[in-house]
């Protein structure tokens, strides 16, 4: 079994009507005035996935062109919004692949720190599956396929993979897209193996495919529930409308029949088209947020859903389980979302005003309604360039900032972006006086071990126990122990018999105790 140290953040969070008040500005501390931008090569460039660091560095993957070809293309920023010159050749890599213009549309991490960039790539005549591993200095990891790079055919027409996910269990990737099904565009997924093969237990030979609608289908997001299962959002269209599409797989490829209707779901929000972009998936209640946006006939919305694990509407979201935001412009769209530590959902795009699209954030209550402490009314508009701006890809930081990035344009150049808001968190500190903190994890589920981070704001007498769900000590990691003002790092252990699955981690004084649910 692996031994892999991952460094885990446990948030205790504490409100406070001041920082509230921050809440949706840029924070004038990362980049110039909050933001930050990269012109890659000598061409248009664009970012669209990215991914955040153990060190709350940022890595942004998208596209350069360079005149002929488009490449992929990645950049890593400091915590602070600068170009970290250690990576790569001044803060970028660019890396050709297959046999002409190739696109990076989603990035993620391994638990080693290598990254997985995903896209598509032209092989002389179609479009195909593409990825490429980096190692954590940005050269390419020449273990990985064949020089660090995966071209994968699915069919004998376009292949686009939209989203990488990697599966902490074993470091397999698991990517999802589209693939031509022969008339149509279909679901299209594939595992590969940490070598970067293809995973033959997974799907036939290690590729599925889905057809959902009859029409065209295209997977935009993934996201891994507890068990590993994979739970992928997009859009089905029916030959009428576009609708948001969501289907579930087990671990081994196969469409989950506890899922909707035979593993799939299909929504339609308004009178125009609907489209999924990104998903999120709570694996403590299985909920899953949606987001994209949704016609009304004359433009797009902000629009988001929540489902149970059963694929059902939740209606205690929004209205019988739907919400849509009109953020005051045009072709608004929802490209990423994301679940603050509190259970906050931040959603991340455009909204067209002005006669050009505008970096757009919205933050919602866990019951769908917008958060009036966050921007105005819960929205948030912010012009980054002359021209157009749009978000892409969202993450927090362990200190519950939101990093959105994409690109800009400027005198008809578009360059890479990066922006940092404020959200009225304070995280980290551990007050046991007060009665509104809450432990939360990120990631999770975790590897064999783990390393918690808290900071105490005043000695406390600690015990850390790990506990399984029938409320039994499995591993007593501190007991009654003294510890002094300040940042404490303790090791989470889970022995080599500990079967895989939930537990609570319990953080106690004589003041009071806390725990989270924890997944291994």
């Amino acid at each position: 079994m692996k031994k892999t140290i991952l460094l885990i953040v446990f948030f205790f969070v504490l409100f406070s009507s001041q920082l509230y008040a921050q809440a949706g500005l840029l924070d004038n501390t990362y980049g110039n005035g909050g933001k930050a931008t990269t012109a890659v090569g000598t061409g248009n460039s664009e970012g669209w996935g990215m991914a955040i660091q153990d060190d709350w560095s940022v890595v942004v993957g998208g596209f350069e062109y360079n005149g002929i070809d488009s490449n992929f293309a990645l950049i890593r920023y400091k915590p602070n919004g600068t170009l970290d010159s250690t990576f790569g050749l001044n803060g970028e890599v660019i890396t050709p692949m297959g046999n002409g213009s190739s696109v990076i549309y989603s990035v993620a991490l391994q638990p080693d720190g290598k990254i997985i960039a995903g896209g598509t790539a032209w092989n002389g005549s179609k479009f195909k599956f593409a990825l490429a591993r980096y190692n954590t200095n940005g050269t390419l990891d020449s273990t990985y396929g064949t020089n660090g790079k995966v071209i994968t055919s699915l069919s004998n027409g376009n292949d686009k993979i939209r989203s990488v996910g990697v599966k902490y269990d074993d470091w397999s990737v698991v990517v999802g897209g589209a693939s031509f099904g022969g008339s149509n565009m279909d679901f299209a997924l594939a595992k590969y193996k940490t070598d970067g093969t293809l995973d033959s237990t997974f799907g036939t030979n290690g590729k599925v495919t889905t057809d959902i609608s009859n029409g065209t289908d295209i997977i935009f997001s993934l996201a891994f529930e507890s068990d590993w299962s994979v739970v992928v959002g997009g859009f089905a269209f029916n030959g009428l409308k576009m609708n948001f599409a969501l289907a579930k797989y087990t671990a081994n490829g196969a469409l989950d029949n506890t899922f909707g209707t035979g593993g799939k779901v299909v929504t339609s929000i308004g009178d125009s088209a609907d489209l999924i972009w990104s998903i999120s998936v709570d694996t403590s209640s299985h909920k899953i947020i949606a987001g994209g946006f949704s016609g009304n006939g004359i433009n797009n919305d902000f629009a988001l859903a929540r489902y149970n694990g059963d694929g059902s509407l939740d209606n205690t979201f929004g209205v019988q389980g739907k919400t849509v935001t009109d953020m005051g412009g045009n072709d608004e769209a929802i490209y990423a979302v994301v679940r603050q530590p509190d259970g906050k959902i931040v959603a991340a795009g455009n909204s067209n005003t002005g006669g050009a699209d505008n970096n757009a954030l919205t933050r919602y209550n866990t019951n769908g309604t917008l958060d009036s402490t966050f921007g105005t009314n819960g929205i948030v508009i912010s012009q980054l360039s002359t021209g157009d701006n749009e978000a892409y890809a969202a993450v927090i930081q362990p200190d519950g900032k939101i990093v959105t990035s994409g690109f800009a344009t400027d005198n008809n150049q578009s360059y890479f972006f990066a922006a940092r808001y404020l959200t009225g968190l304070s995280l980290g500190v551990v007050d046991f006086s007060v009665s509104n903190n809450q432990l939360l994890i990120y990631p999770n589920p975790v590897e064999q071990n783990a390393t918690l981070k808290y900071t105490l704001n005043k000695e406390e007498l600690i015990s850390i126990n790990l506990v399984d769900m029938q409320g039994r000590i499995v591993n007593t990691l501190v007991n009654n122990q003294t510890q002094t003002i300040g940042e404490h790092k303790q090791a989470i252990l889970f022995p080599d018999e500990l079967a895989s699955g939930s537990y609570l981690l319990v953080i106690s004084t004589p003041n009071g105790k806390m725990s989270i649910q924890i997944v291994k």
